[in-house]
């Protein structure tokens, strides 16, 4: 198994937007948490109904490299 890509694009008080070449929901989430904790009881979660605020859809292509995507989390 090889380990994920994984990058922090931006952390908000309720967002937190990453790329990764990572897929699984449960492994990005984790990531996230791992890397940013809430310091909350609730933790990052990614929420696929959201869209970036460029007006992109969640997740959507990295357009640096088109084997990544970038994911948007709430908390």
């Amino acid at each position: 198994m090889t380990q994920a890509k994984f990058t922090v694009l931006a952390v908000g008080l309720c967002k937190l937007s990453v790329c990764t070449d990572e897929a699984d929901p449960q492994v990005i989430e984790a990531l996230s948490n791992a890397d940013q904790p809430t310091g909350l009881s609730h933790k990052w979660t990614l929420d696929p109904a959201a869209n970036f605020a460029s007006g992109e859809t969640n997740p959507c292509v990295c357009e640096k490299d088109p084997h990544r995507k970038h994911y948007l989390l709430h908390c």
